[in-house]
């Protein structure tokens, strides 16, 4: 009785799941699409590189891809904030609106604020909640000297690597030339190797390494289901989501493997 008990409960869920993941993909609706803007982060860029968003080349690139993100027509634009602080991105939003901010280094401000303006939205909105318990230092701990060693210059190297390609992109071409790179599907997988490839550290029953992948990975799922919670239940929904190329490398795997939604790459608006 008992094992005829969990077949039913087992067959009963399958059907529930499969009609929800059914249920986004009627013939008769529009996909939902999606479009990521992963980013380095403008005042990384400027302390590090020196790099000067300011410059007039720099804002007529950004205005183009604004105007390119406007072109898509987005219901919602989503920013790296935490979203216990929307109101105060409300307002901030309200201000630049109104011309009233001075143009910091900031990616909200230069590319989200500018973005949502372009677009004729009224609000921008915030997606990243509070950080969990991502202690680097904690897996740090449980390494041993000889793997805290490998780590760190592996670390170092790949640092290093990044900021050359980055500096390299920005001396020949724009921020746009910049933001293609980070959004690539090259790039992409190797945000994805980076976090998965902490892993491999510690002895084989320690769990520490195991908790800080498993609580990167739960910030971008609350912030995947908020995306999804939020979005008109009649589909065709159009979304932006403007964040640093680590999160929305994340976030691009879980939109492609969930149903309901396509993604929209910047390059084919660019290029429209």
């Amino acid at each position: 009785m008992k094992s005829f008990t969990l077949a039913v409960l087992f067959v009963a869920c399958a059907r529930l799941f499969t009609s929800c993941a059914d249920a986004p993909a009627r013939q008769d609706a529009a996909p939902n699409q999606i479009l990521f803007l992963g980013v380095a982060h403008i005042q990384t860029l400027q302390d590090q590189l020196g790099y000067d968003v300011r410059r007039p080349e720099e804002q007529a690139a950004l205005e183009s891809v604004c105007a390119a993100v406007a072109g898509f027509r987005p219901d919602r634009i989503y920013l790296e904030v935490q979203r216990q602080y929307q109101a105060g991105l409300e307002t901030q939003y309200s201000r630049y609106l109104e011309g009233n901010l001075q143009g910091a280094p900031a990616d909200f401000e230069q590319l989200g604020f500018r973005c949502g303006a372009a677009s004729g939205l009224t609000t921008v909105h915030a997606l990243d909640v509070r950080p969990r318990a991502f202690d680097h230092e904690a897996m740090l701990a449980e390494l041993s000297p000889e793997e805290r060693q490998h780590k760190a210059r592996r670390d170092s190297l790949e640092q290093q690597k990044m900021m050359n390609t980055i500096g390299q992109l920005l001396e020949t071409g724009t921020i746009t030339d910049l933001i293609y790179h980070l959004n690539a599907p090259a790039k992409v997988a190797d945000d994805m190797a980076g976090v998965l490839s902490l892993l491999q550290y510690g002895e084989p029953g320690d769990t520490t390494a195991l908790q800080t992948v498993s609580e990167w990975y739960a910030r971008h799922l609350d912030m995947w289901a908020f995306i999804q919670r939020s979005a008109r239940r009649d589909s065709g929904n159009r979304v932006v989501v403007i964040m640093g190329a680590s999160h929305t490398s994340l976030l691009r795997q879980l939109a492609g493997t969930g149903p309901g939604w396509e993604i929209v790459e910047l390059e084919d608006l660019m290029t429209r």
